[in-house]
Formats: C-alpha cells, sequence, structure tokens
C-alpha cells in the first residue's frame, strides 16, 4: 500500500457480542483523494485481555471472553485509530419444553432446552423448577424434579419450567391409551386335525407398552374350513 493517508478510520460489524463469539475489523486509511482498505496490512491490540483478546490465526478479529468494555486499537505507520466493543456475559434467552403430550397412565420424562446468547443450547432438564397448572391433568412425581410427571386424565394444562426467573410454560395434551397395533402369538405352529389350540391377542399401546387382550377382541378365522 502506497500513499499518504491524513488518518485511519477502523470500523467493527458489532458494537455489542456475547461472551465466547466474535466482533470483525475493518481499517480504512484515508487521504484527500481516496480511502484505502488496510486492514491486512494493520496491527492490533486491546486495552483489556480478560475481556477481550484479538483471534491467534485471523487478526482483524475480536473474541469476547468476559463480561466488560474493552478497546481496540489499531495501527498503521505511525497511525491510530480506536474503538470500544462491549461484551456481554452467555444468558438463557428462552426455554422450551418438549414432549408436548403423555398418555394417561403413564408417566413422562419432560425435558427443558435452553437457548442462550450466544446461539448455543443447554439442557436444563436437571436444574428448572417444574411444575403443573393442573395436577388433576397431569400430577408431578417423586422424581419431578428431573421432568417426571403422570398423565391422570385427558386435558390439556400447561407443564411449567422455572430457570433462574425465566419461565416456559408449555401447553400438553393428556391422551387416553390407544391401541396402535395387534399381535397373534400361539404356542404351536400346527396342530392335529380335531384339536383345539390357545390363541392370544397381544396389543401395542401408543406409549409403547404390551397387553394381553386375548378377551377383548372379536375372532375370527379367514378360512372356515380348516379352523374354527
Amino acid at each position: 500500500v502506497t500513499g499518504d493517508f491524513k488518518f485511519i478510520e477502523l470500523a467493527v460489524d458489532k458494537d455489542t457480542i456475547v461472551a465466547g463469539t466474535t466482533a470483525s475489523l475493518r481499517v480504512f486509511g484515508v487521504s484527500d483523494a481516496s480511502k484505502v482498505e488496510l486492514t491486512k496490512q494493520s496491527t492490533y491490540e486491546v486495552d483489556k485481555k480478560d475481556v477481550g483478546v484479538m483471534h491467534e490465526t485471523i487478526p482483524a478479529l475480536l473474541v469476547g471472553k468476559s463480561q466488560g468494555d474493552v478497546e481496540v486499537t489499531a495501527r498503521f505507520k505511525g497511525l491510530s485509530a480506536k474503538k470500544k466493543v462491549s461484551v456481554q456475559e452467555v444468558t438463557i434467552e428462552k426455554i422450551e419444553v418438549t414432549p408436548k403430550t403423555i398418555t394417561v397412565g403413564s408417566k413422562q420424562q419432560f425435558y427443558a432446552t435452553g437457548f442462550k446468547s450466544d446461539g448455543t443450547t443447554q439442557d436444563l432438564t436437571n436444574e428448572v423448577e417444574w411444575t403443573s397448572a393442573n395436577p388433576l391433568v397431569i400430577e408431578p412425581q417423586p422424581e419431578v424434579k428431573k421432568g417426571v410427571f403422570l398423565g391422570v386424565r385427558a386435558g390439556k394444562t400447561n407443564i411449567g419450567a422455572n430457570y433462574n426467573s425465566k419461565i416456559a410454560n408449555s401447553a400438553v395434551e393428556a391422551k387416553l391409551m390407544q391401541l396402535s397395533s395387534l399381535a397373534v402369538e400361539v404356542d404351536l405352529p400346527s396342530v392335529l386335525f380335531g384339536t383345539k389350540v390357545q390363541l392370544r391377542a397381544i396389543g401395542t399401546y401408543t406409549n409403547g407398552s404390551k397387553g394381553d387382550v386375548t378377551g377383548s377382541v372379536k375372532w375370527r378365522s379367514l378360512t372356515e374350513l380348516l379352523a374354527s
């Protein structure tokens, strides 16, 4: 880069960043006739390394470390420019509770996920305070500190998760357990003509459990001449 510059300008893409995130810097040399970018040719330093530091391999990148204000100085051939950047601590911006349904008569593990200001997520399941707006529909269990509830009767209510006064209220529906599939079981794959064999009907429910429903189903043979 050639030319005489009257001064340099330091620009930053973000005046405020979250600890652990970055801000990009750009430097421009200004003369009467032109404005030239000097980002790669400039050097950088900070006044508070406990608050922010320059990236080890990308010189024009500021990395936030802890809460506070850090002043960045850019230098080029005796000219300098300064810029202040505020660094904020990482915080939980919102909480999401999952799942949104529970089966009546069954216990359900609920999960709380925290969405942080640096764009990452954190499992808060064992750190939040769990509540049910209507325990007659969904009841907290002794393991409620781990997010365990029982579906008591069909209906809807809110499940709450409180983390440092950040509260999430999620509408959850308690549904009656329904049969999702049937299977027929038999001890012997073949029998002699004229003898009897015990068949069993095993039902699989929407919560994944299984039960013997032999006495509750209606039986019929697809081949009446062979079995009845």
